[in-house]
């Protein structure tokens, strides 16, 4: 019995999902700032990392299977980017204007009554010569 409980507890601890953001070379990953699993949500502080791209490049996230199979979307500055993606990897192309953007990957609701998100993970991104 209290081997059962201790597992209990520290399956608790375990890390959120990362997800990572390459640019140009250079990558930051992050865990997630909420993330419900198993029907508990996770809240934990989260100092967005922060990633240098340049205009007209792209941006490749990539998500484990996890996320994937929920679905996930990308939205800038609060303004949702992108309809649902269900693969692991995803592209996108970056405005030809340079800028600082707050750009947060978000896990799709797990059902179709939900309409809040499941996952976060933010990333500040400047966009620059």
């Amino acid at each position: 019995m209290a081997v059962a409980v201790g597992l209990g507890v520290a399956g608790c601890d375990r890390p959120t999902p990362l997800v990572t953001m390459e640019s140009g070379g250079d990558f930051v990953q992050t865990n997630a700032a909420q993330y419900l699993r198993d029907g508990a949500l996770i809240q934990q502080t989260v100092s967005p990392p922060h990633l240098h791209a340049r205009p007209g490049g792209s941006l490749n996230i990539d998500v484990p299977t996890s996320v994937a199979d929920r679905g996930y979307f990308l939205s800038v500055n609060n303004q949702r980017l992108t309809e649902t993606i269900n693969d692991t990897h995803y592209r996108y192309l970056l405005p030809n204007v340079q800028a600082t953007v707050n750009l947060v990957v978000f896990a799709a609701p797990t059902g179709p009554k939900s309409t809040t998100a499941s996952g976060s993970w933010p990333f500040v991104v400047s966009i620059k010569l």
